[in-house]
């Protein structure tokens, strides 16, 4: 008699999170060695050079991430990108003293054998995937052998992703240059609102993933602004109830650009990119209805949206404009924690933010914090 048996999920669906990817992929992983339980990617922002984690599945230490380093600082790393090669470390605990820290930080956790491969596209890296087993010994060429097609799919798949995150990006932040080239405060704004989103949402110990989509998306946020007219986006006063709702519509405009901008790049029904829509949609929102443009109330304003409402607001306040001065960090706490009693601002967000008096004031005057 035939038997029937149901089909694993197939890893290669190109519509499946890269989380629950990587969680499949760690449970198949552990078929092959029971002892395989953490699997994180560590991307590489050319810029900064800093390494940050943006996947991690650890089942054992759940939100446990090793905090941002320059990739100057990782020796090891560096001549893992240099050659081209992966490193396997058959037992972490067999020379505890010529550990370095991230291998002393694993050590800590329960883990004794690593396996660390760099993504390079090209002559570009992109980051770097980390295995690793509570046992010694566990990556022999062997096993290695059976984890290779694991692998390399998890590794095409961040790889796809990254680049499709980059294209679409580059194509939002072009928009985003037009609006500052109109509006010159408007950049610089969007850099701080970018980097207070990412700061409240470590703070909440959202996951990396997260986090680094909030420091992506969070200065599009009125990308929308491109579609305003000048006499009402310029203006150096207050504006009057018609430009008022003028200007309101940037949300609406904004919303809509995206949704082309994400067809253009296939990326209309990745999850990964349900993050920009929230930003977009809802940083007028208020949890009491009083926001725009839907007047979404409590739990319908999503978190994304709450925590970049927080960054704009307490950004706006804290900066001079043509038409006003700024706050005090002590006047914009006030009126920040005043807009939580009256219902309209998360206080989880908002304390979040308040928290961080020296990494505030590094974003809001970046000067500052590198004078002798």
């Amino acid at each position: 008699m035939p038997r029937f048996l149901a089909l694993p999920s197939p890893l290669d669906d190109p519509l499946l999170d890269l989380r629950e990817l990587l969680r499949q992929v760690q449970a198949r992983m552990g078929r092959i060695d029971a002892s395989i339980g953490r699997v994180s990617f560590v991307i590489h922002d050319r810029a900064s050079d800093l390494l940050r984690t943006y996947l991690c599945h650890d089942p054992e230490h759940h939100g446990a991430v090793f905090e941002e380093r320059s990739l100057l600082s990782l020796p090891v790393l560096v001549a893992l990108q240099t050659r081209r090669e992966a490193r396997v470390v058959d037992d972490l605990a067999a020379d505890p003293g010529a550990l370095r820290e991230h291998d002393r930080w694993i050590l800590a956790r329960g883990w004794r054998s690593s396996l660390t491969l760099p993504l390079l596209r090209g002559e570009q890296l992109l980051g770097f995937l980390f295995v690793n087993a509570s046992q010694p010994g566990v990556f022999t060429p062997g096993r290695l052998e059976a984890l290779q097609p694991l692998l390399d799919l998890l590794l095409l798949r961040i790889g796809d992703h990254l680049a499709s995150i980059a294209d679409l990006h580059a194509t939002l932040a072009q928009v985003a240059e037009m609006v500052a080239l109109r509006d010159p405060f408007t950049s610089l704004h969007h850099e701080r609102v970018g980097r207070y989103s990412a700061l409240i949402g470590r703070q909440l110990l959202l996951p990396p993933g997260d986090v680094e989509r909030l420091a992506l998306f969070a200065p599009l946020h009125d990308l929308g602004k491109v579609g305003i007219p000048d006499r009402v986006l310029l203006k150096p006063g207050r504006l009057d109830p018609e430009e008022q709702r003028l200007m309101r519509c940037h949300v609406v405009i904004g919303m809509a650009l995206i949704e082309r901008v994400l067809e253009a790049v296939h990326l209309s029904r990745d999850p990964s990119v349900q993050l920009l829509r929230e930003v977009v949609a809802q940083h007028h929102e208020a949890l009491d209805g009083s926001g725009y443009p839907l007047g979404l109330q409590g739990s319908a304003v999503s978190l994304a949206g709450r925590i970049v409402a927080v960054a704009d607001i307490y950004d706006s306040l804290t900066q001079e404009r043509p038409y006003k001065q700024a706050m005090t960090d002590q006047e914009a706490a006030a009126i920040l924690r005043e807009l939580v009693r009256s219902g309209k601002l998360d206080g989880r967000c908002v304390e979040a933010l308040l928290g961080c008096a020296e990494q505030r004031a590094a974003i809001r005057a970046p000067e500052a914090s590198t004078a002798p």
